[in-house]
């Protein structure tokens, strides 16, 4: 299923640094991994991250976002690709004991 997304809250995922809100972030990785639960989230953001990079190549353009351009780099990011991204899911369980990483 195809589902669109906050762009922050993808790239908070992808980047593994909180760009929205934490409950943007459960729902990026519900989609992915239905039934998550929050130390999952940790767990398989590395995974999420190569997955979202799968999907939209075009994010690994972006410059390497640490320190505090955060701000900056995500709001070049929703000018450059919309308000949303769409993504497709799921892609394995809820349970990290239970997917590769």
């Amino acid at each position: 299923m195809i589902k669109n997304f906050n762009t922050l809250d993808v790239l908070s995922v992808y980047t593994g640094r909180l760009m929205n809100t934490m409950d943007g972030v459960y729902e990026v990785m519900d989609h992915f991994y239905p039934g998550i639960m929050t130390l999952g989230i940790a767990a398989m953001q590395k995974t999420a991250s190569k997955e979202i990079l799968r999907q939209l190549p075009q994010l690994g353009s972006l410059p390497t976002i640490d320190g505090l351009n955060f701000i900056e780099e995500g709001r070049k990011a929703i000018e450059k690709f919309g308000n949303e991204l769409a993504l497709s899911g799921p892609h394995g369980t809820g349970n990290p004991d239970m997917m590769e990483n």
